[in-house]
């Protein structure tokens, strides 16, 4: 019996350990809720091209508890090299994405990006219309509406990256590590 606890316990941390850091995928998704203007009514997600590839990246809102009608989200498109300014901008979008591709957005359409990256570091930002530069760089919109959101990022290579945040993701491990030696030595 105690080989089998010892076994299933390094067995599930090399699993565990393999999915720290970072998760591979040919599409991410990341819901977010925006609040009305100031703080949290900008959203960001940042991800990772590994080889160049084309990427679609799309906002998908509805109105969802606590939001409010209509929720217009505008999308831009940046480059992640750690100091966020107007020289990292590739592109932005509103009201471009069919609601084949991302579905009703109460009263507007959703934001669609479509463009070919190299590899680097990316960066989305959200937000509601009108979505200025400036509100992007300060991380705070002045608009009154405010909802959840999903944004999505595809490619048809397997070249996506999203940034999963580590020190959170190694704490919860280790917690997790803790429970199961806790139950081993219980079953002694």
């Amino acid at each position: 019996m105690k080989s089998t606890w010892k076994q299933m316990l390094g067995a599930s941390a090399v699993a565990a350990l393999a999915s720290i850091g970072s998760a591979h995928a040919n599409v991410i998704t990341q819901d977010l809720t925006l609040t009305a203007s100031g703080p949290g009514s900008v959203g960001y997600f940042a991800f990772s091209v590994s080889s160049a590839s084309q990427v679609t990246s799309f906002t998908s809102s509805v109105l969802g508890t606590g939001g409010t009608a209509p929720f217009d989200p505008v999308l831009g498109l940046f480059r992640n090299d750690g100091v966020l300014d107007a020289s990292d901008f590739i592109a932005s979008n509103d009201d471009g994405c069919p609601v084949s591709t991302c579905g009703p957005a109460v009263s507007f359409f959703n934001a669609i990006i479509v463009t070919n990256l190299t590899a680097g570091n990316y960066l989305l930002a959200v937000g509601d219309f009108p979505f200025t530069l400036a509100e992007v760089l300060s991380g705070q919109s002045a608009n009154a509406r405010f909802g959840p959101i999903r944004l999505t990022v595809s490619s048809p290579d397997n070249v996506l990256t999203s940034q999963v945040p580590l020190p959170g993701t190694a704490a919860l491990f280790g917690l997790g590590l803790v429970g199961l030696a806790g139950l081993a030595r219980r079953a002694r």
